[in-house]
């Protein structure tokens, strides 16, 4: 099956703009992190096959270990929103997967 470069582009960059919405054990945002950094590598590399990939193992981890919002009481008080360096980390990686393409959905449309 032949990938679509955008498609995929897109679809990390979606999964990406949640993760302000997300909220993690701090364990959940170390795998995350290391995620993250594979998503930048497969981006830098302009390789699609591994950006889906890395897109759908962040993907999965966040399934893993997100806390549902109803269970946001004493259940895990452990969970939280993504920490500074996640954020920051993600801005990098959002910031290569747009440079591929001046329209991207984080970037105002300069026309």
């Amino acid at each position: 099956m032949p990938y679509d470069d955008e498609e995929i582009r897109q679809e990390a960059i979606e999964l990406l703009s949640a993760i302000h919405t997300w909220r993690l054990t701090s364990e959940g945002w170390f795998e995350v992190e290391r995620h993250l950094d594979g998503l930048l590598a497969a981006a830098r590399q302009n390789d699609p096959i591994e950006v889906k990939r890395a897109t759908d193992h962040l993907e999965d981890t966040v399934t893993a270990w997100r806390t549902p919002p109803r269970s946001l009481s004493d259940d895990q008080p452990d969970s939280r929103p993504a920490p500074p360096p996640v954020l920051e980390r993600k801005g990098v990686v959002v910031h290569e997967l747009g440079s591929r393409d001046d329209s991207a959905p984080d970037r105002p449309d300069e026309r």
